[in-house]
């Protein structure tokens, strides 16, 4: 809008301007044509009062007054012409016609001037000549100049009116000019004042924008400094990573005592996480995940392993790729040691410290998994309950048989393979699972070496204590994988051992430990 109105005053000036020119020069033409009508009408009366130089004329003959005076009278009349024809323009066949008869009388004129001067004396003849001769040119010279004089006065009236016309058009052109000049002013004033207004208010949004990001980034750093995290910021393109001092401290280094390259993270991360790790921040460098996160164990300066907590999000560029990621790293060490100690007591007997039937439970359906997937896979479950415990309790106290029952945990630790997995399901049973058994042979051996490790003795602070113990064994097969089948088989086995033991009494310890598929 504002450029508009701008072209718009800028033409109508134009044209004022240009109106006005035209007006002043058809002024200047019209006062032209005033001057030469009035010169015009000089002439025309001066041309009718010359006609008393004749009559001088014959009464002063050698009157060299006269002489000088018609000479000069014609000199005016032909000037009065040029001037007249140079103004206001006189047709060139008119102006010729004039221009001989008044050169003719000049030459008779000076005919008659250098006879008399040889006789000393006008004669009668050259006056009447000279009369003639300028009464012809005087008719002449009036009846053009009658005929200029109306051409004229009608050329005089048409500029008039054209003047006028041009003046009036001039001032319309200037009086619309200055509308447009002072509508222009008032739009562009209107405008400057919509823009200071839009300015103003852009600037105090920025200002109130720059506080609140001052205050915002016052805030990110309380929450940070609170929340006792290391901040790393990896520029993707460069490779650089930038390690805030907290990060570095975390490890138990200096603020200088660190670079700035991938390897001082990735260096340090456990290499049991490390797959882990790379998985999990690859995916959100693709876009498979919102947010970076991972939990990974770090070598701290010392050579123990903290475990850390790190988050992140990438910053992309217009096509969607990765161009930095940021986030924060929190160690989590303390976190997870408590969370391990509620897993490992929600997995495990508080008195002996061996898994619990929940764990146990997890596990024989793991190891069934597997064998479903293996069918070459077998393994066995050895079910054991110590013969007369309640004795032990009864006579001794409870706090003996605690001490009793951590021993036999003990023993049955070590009598086992590493692979292999023994639990304590009950007040006086355990159990243990075989992973990978290659016959019913070899699981039935591995209860034989729990008995003898069982039979020795166990001292306690009040008592020497020997106790016997019965084991059922159920081995699985192609045909019979069923976690809670190979249990119960195991159970009644073990039960049915414990009724041969009671009938036959043997003192040495020796019966048979009951089916085994």
């Amino acid at each position: 809008m504002l450029g508009v109105v701008l072209v718009f005053t800028v033409l109508a000036v134009g044209w004022a301007v240009v109106s006005m020119e035209r007006a002043n020069r058809a002024n200047q033409r019209l006062t032209s044509y005033h001057l030469a009508c009035e010169r015009l009408h000089r002439r025309l009366v001066w041309n009718e009062s010359n006609k008393s130089i004749y009559a001088r004329a014959y009464a002063s003959t050698a009157d060299e007054q006269f002489k000088r005076g018609w000479v000069q009278a014609t000199e005016e009349l032909w000037q009065a012409l040029k001037e007249t024809s140079d103004t206001v323009g006189i047709a060139p066949e008119l102006l010729q016609e004039l221009t001989l008869r008044i050169t003719s009388s000049r030459a008779t004129e000076e005919s008659a001037f250098r006879l008399g001067e040889e006789e000393n004396a006008w004669t009668s003849a050259v006056l009447v000549l000279n009369s003639k001769a300028y009464n012809e040119l005087r008719i002449k010279t009036r009846a053009c100049l009658e005929k200029l004089n109306a051409d004229m006065q009608r050329e005089l009236a048409r500029l008039a009116s054209e003047t006028d016309a041009k003046v009036h058009q001039g001032r319309l052109a200037l009086w619309t000019a200055s509308i447009a000049v002072l509508f222009g002013a008032v739009v562009v004033i209107n405008s400057w004042q919509q823009w200071r207004r839009s300015l103003l208010k852009t600037l105090a949004d920025q200002a109130h924008a720059i506080e609140a990001l001052a205050e915002s980034e016052a805030r990110f750093r309380r929450a940070i400094a609170g929340a006792n995290d290391g901040i790393w910021d990896w520029d993707l393109r460069s490779g650089t990573v930038f390690y805030s001092p907290r990060w570095k401290e975390m490890l138990g280094y200096g603020e200088t005592e660190l670079g700035n390259s991938l390897e001082e993270w990735f260096g340090r991360i456990h290499p049991e996480d490390q797959d882990a790790v790379e998985a999990a921040l690859e995916a959100h460098l693709k876009g498979n995940s919102k947010y970076f996160e991972s939990e990974f164990r770090m070598q701290h300066r010392s050579g123990e392993w903290r475990w850390m907590l790190a988050r992140g999000v990438a910053e992309r560029d217009e096509s969607g790729s990765p161009s930095r990621i940021a986030g924060s790293v929190t160690d989590i060490t303390l976190r997870k040691l408590t969370e391990e100690q509620f897993r490992h007591g929600a997995y495990h007997d508080p008195l002996t410290d061996l898994p619990n039937r929940q764990y146990f439970w997890e596990e024989l359906e793991r190891v069934a998994a597997k064998s479903v997937r293996n069918s070459h896979h077998r393994f066995a479950l050895l079910y054991l309950d110590l013969d007369d415990f309640k004795a032990i309790n009864d006579s001794y106290g409870h706090a003996v048989g605690d001490e009793y029952l951590r021993e036999v945990a003990r023993r049955l630790r070590g009598a086992v393979r590493p692979q292999d997995f023994v639990a304590r399901v009950g007040g006086d049973e355990f159990v243990v699972l075989l992973d990978d058994v290659e016959s019913d042979e070899a699981a039935h051996e591995v209860a034989r070496r729990l008995e003898s490790a069982l039979a020795e003795p166990v001292e306690t602070g009040l008592a020497t204590l020997r106790t016997t113990v019965s084991i059922g064994v159920a081995v699985s097969t192609p045909s019979e994988r069923d976690p809670a089948t190979l249990l119960t088989q195991a159970d009644q086995a073990m039960y049915e051992a414990k009724r041969q033991r009671k009938a036959q009494g043997a003192a040495d310890g020796s019966h048979d430990f009951g089916g085994g598929l």
